[in-house]
């Protein structure tokens, strides 16, 4: 639905962004939900879904009151080994399937390719599967193992989060204040996704006499967003772990040894 902060319509919001993002949610005071008639009385067609109001906190006369709040913490992936093969078992598994390709195309497709028998067949797919293991190992000995990644701890990651808020608050019985400034940073657990957002905050009240009261409010927010695309099958670090476990993450010159693998892991 929509949200009213302070009186004020929040206009904003995207597929990948809530128009409240920008909201220090230590600010708030109260927030009530309107439905139904109650919604549409005030609000009209833009209350279809609801509206959610929300109150930012206020100054109160007497002693200024100060508040320091600190959070850190971290996440970490619950689900990070699904059982990907590693550099020998993806070996033996397409060299046995070069043996079972080369027996049915020598025995039930035909022999279309000619072979003189069975095990010149056996010797050309493998030939053919072994020239695969060698350019995707980017000339690093595979036979020996010398390289066997693990793929999906590259696109993986364990994630900190951290948040600072401060805050002010008093005034007297003619001016009222309330001031606030905060950071946010948190890393996704998916490489590459990542959150960040300072802001201030400054509520003011004054009395000038019995009829007349005003008010300022002013916030400030600056986000920086990094949101790794989860619907483009070259750009999202999940499609990392379709790359063999013998392939290194970098050359010998220690460049990083594939384009999709420079797109993917720069995000780190």
């Amino acid at each position: 639905g929509d949200r009213v902060v302070d009186g004020v319509p929040v206009v904003g919001g995207t597929l990948y962004g809530s128009g409240t993002a920008d909201i220090n949610f230590d600010d708030v005071e109260s927030f009530e939900i309107l439905k139904d008639a109650s919604a549409s009385a005030i609000y009209g067609s833009r209350a279809a879904n609801g509206v959610v109001l929300i109150t930012t906190k206020r100054g109160k006369a007497g002693k200024t009151r100060f508040t320091v709040n600190s959070q850190y913490g971290w996440n970490k992936p619950t689900n990070d080994d699904r059982g990907f093969l590693n550099a020998s078992e993806y070996i033996e598994y397409f060299r046995a399937a070069a043996v079972n390709a080369a027996k049915y195309h020598y025995n039930r497709a035909g022999n279309w390719r000619g072979y003189a028998s069975e095990q010149a067949a056996i010797n050309d797919m493998t030939t053919y599967v072994e020239g695969r293991f060698t350019r995707y190992s980017g000339g690093t000995d595979w036979r020996n193992l010398a390289v066997d990644n693990d793929w999906e701890k590259q696109a993986f990651q364990d994630a900190n989060t951290s948040q600072v808020e401060i805050g002010a608050q008093g005034g007297n019985d003619k001016t009222k204040f309330y001031i606030s400034g905060f950071m946010n940073s948190q890393d996704g657990i998916l490489v590459g996704n990542k959150f960040k957002r300072a802001g201030a905050r400054v509520n003011l009240d004054n009395e000038v006499n019995n009829w007349l009261k005003l008010g300022f409010n002013l916030a400030l927010t600056r986000i920086e967003r990094k949101r790794v695309p989860d619907d483009n099958q070259f750009t999202t670090p999940m499609q990392i772990v379709a790359l063999a476990p013998i392939t290194p993450v970098r050359d010998q010159a220690g460049n990083l040894y594939d384009r999709h693998i420079v797109q993917l892991l720069r995000k780190r």
